[in-house]
């Protein structure tokens, strides 16, 4: 039996009535569901503000390193490390008569490389070159406590038979307290920039739930000579100066 016209459009109407209230019930559930949704790991979703701090710190250095380096040739290699070890020894000798402990001193690097021959006047060529002689170096790092006694380091350094020098390189012994610091600074630098934004904003913050900190920077005064400077007395005035150390840290803020 076919409905009248008349039915037929109430029927119409009906459905999509029905329709359009479903539609609008699976709305505001998802809407529900968007509102309660967890990031990974659990932890739920947040209006944020992320805010870049930058500190700095500074301290007069109290400590310097200085590095040199003796290198020596010969045609036994056994010969080559006695006159190495010989000179060396010389050095360190006289560098803990300044009052410099042993326990500053060590050997940071020692090589042996062999000396080859490379020239070809003999035919049919060699397949393999041959070994001439071997250079054997040593280099050995002073770690100095007493930072006024840097120049008397180098100018003990510049009379012997050094072949490199590298220092003296200033610094500061806490180097922890510094970087703190630092850190301190910046992390307050990026509380004060976070409550401008949220003053800008209309809005507070709640708590801090994210933060990272790049690399902590530092930088001492630093100075070098080569080869040449070992020949001579040295005559050189060391200035420590001061030491710097950075920090940028991002902390990331909860806002309502």
């Amino acid at each position: 039996m076919e409905l009248p016209i008349e039915d037929k459009k109430k029927f119409t109407g009906i459905l999509l009535l029905l329709g359009l209230v479903l539609t609008l019930f699976v709305f505001m559930k998802f809407v529900a569901e968007i509102k309660g949704l967890k990031a990974v790991g659990g932890a739920p979703v947040y209006n944020t503000i992320s805010i870049v701090g930058e500190g700095e710190a500074f301290a007069v250095s109290d400590m310097a390193t200085i590095s040199f380096t003796v290198r020596v040739d010969e045609k036994l290699v056994s010969d080559a490390q006695a006159k190495v070890n010989e000179q060396v020894s010389g050095a360190i000798s006289k560098i803990e008569d300044l009052g410099i402990s042993k326990d500053d001193i060590k050997t940071v690097g020692y090589y042996t490389t062999p000396k080859y021959d490379y020239s070809y006047d003999v035919w049919p060529r060699p397949v393999n070159p041959k070994i001439t002689g071997y250079e054997v170096s040593q280099t050995t790092e002073v770690k100095i406590k007493d930072v006024a006694l840097a120049d008397d380091v180098a100018d003990i350094l510049a009379t012997l038979e050094v072949t490199e020098v590298s220092g003296p390189n200033f610094g500061v012994l806490d180097e922890d307290s510094i970087k703190e610091e630092a850190r301190i600074l910046a992390i307050k630098d990026s509380r004060e920039e976070a409550e401008k934004m949220a003053d800008a904003l209309g809005v507070r913050i709640v708590k801090v739930i994210g933060f990272w900190e790049e690399n902590n920077n530092y930088y001492g005064e630093s100075y070098a000579m080569d080869a040449a400077v070992s020949m001579v007395k040295c005559s050189a005035e060391f200035n420590p100066g001061e030491n710097k150390t950075t920090s940028r840290v991002t902390v990331i803020y909860e806002i309502r």
